[in-house]
């Protein structure tokens, strides 16, 4: 494809150090499909369902797709348009543990008229979420329920952060047509800054649903900042990154906030989205005096 991006030897070495690293051993990912086998035995029986937020979703087709990545087979489910619409709005695709109080074994969620045709973009979605698959299988993808409050919140987010990374970086370098260079960005942070703005928007659904309180998304936005340089580090991406994320966290945020009111019904009422918008203002005004006392 002319003009498309070739990855250097450093990234390339990159790209295959962390698909190793997020590849389950044998056993692991033997264990992982007789939990699929088990689960698509019982579908025979009685058609399977997903639950979210406490709707009903059919399931319409399962299918063990072989992934390019990984070179093995995971369970993809497609499901009814309207209830994914519901349960994962504004996205293509997504990775899921749990359908409720209900668990599964990791799959990806694809709306029903997505199976076919295929293009190689949407290929390369799937493969995304697979990575998150694995993850799930490794331990990785679900934050530790322990601590505070707040230690949850910073948790949460630096473990999506670290997840959409992994996968943003793994799916770009497997198929680099797709990474935009031409926007100026290296690929390790246009992979991060993909894995961030994702963890954003996640906190505030989180605060939308209940599950943290809004203000204590305010406190960690305040804190942001400052640990930055040390998570941009365990993500393996350089921490000279950490003064650019700073300098545009409030655009970032408002950005989050400006795309969960186009895609949550009721998110511009709540009151993280009101929480998020005072932020926002009042991070704008502390920046606006501090350039003119420069």
């Amino acid at each position: 494809m002319p003009g498309a991006y070739t990855l250097s030897v450093s990234e390339r070495r990159t790209f295959a150090a962390l698909r190793r690293r997020l590849t389950p051993n044998t056993k692991t990912h033997g264990a992982y499909l007789r939990e699929v086998a088990a689960y698509i035995t019982a579908s025979r029986e009685a058609p399977p369902r997903l639950a979210h937020d406490g709707r009903i979703g059919g399931v319409t087709a399962l299918e063990l797709w072989r992934s390019v990545l990984f070179g093995r087979r995971y369970l993809v489910a497609y499901v009814d348009p309207s209830w994914y619409d519901a349960a994962a709005p504004g996205s293509e695709a997504m990775t899921s543990t749990l359908s409720d109080a209900e668990a599964l074994p990791p799959l990806v969620i694809v709306p029903h008229q997505r199976r076919r045709p295929r293009s190689q973009r949407f290929a390369a979605i799937i493969e995304h979420e697979v990575v998150h698959i694995n993850q799930a299988i490794l331990g990785t993808f679900l934050p530790s329920p322990r601590g505070s409050a707040r230690q949850r919140l910073a948790h949460a987010f630096f473990t999506r952060f670290r997840s959409e990374y992994e996968a943003h970086r793994l799916q770009a370098s497997r198929w680099p047509r797709f990474f935009p260079h031409r926007l100026g960005l290296s690929l390790e942070h246009w992979c991060a800054l993909r894995g961030y703005t994702d963890a954003l928007e996640a906190i505030f659904v989180a605060a939308f649903r209940g599950d943290v309180r809004p203000r204590d998304v305010e406190t960690f936005l305040d804190r942001l900042p400052g640990r930055l340089g040390r998570w941009l580090k365990d993500l393996g991406v350089t921490e000279r990154l950490a003064p650019w994320f700073s300098r545009h966290l409030v655009l970032h945020v408002a950005v989050a906030l400006q795309s969960l009111a186009r895609t949550h019904r009721g998110f511009r009422a709540s009151a993280a989205f009101r929480v998020g918008h005072a932020w926002v203002r009042r991070a704008s005004r502390r920046r606006g005096r501090s350039r003119a006392s420069t």
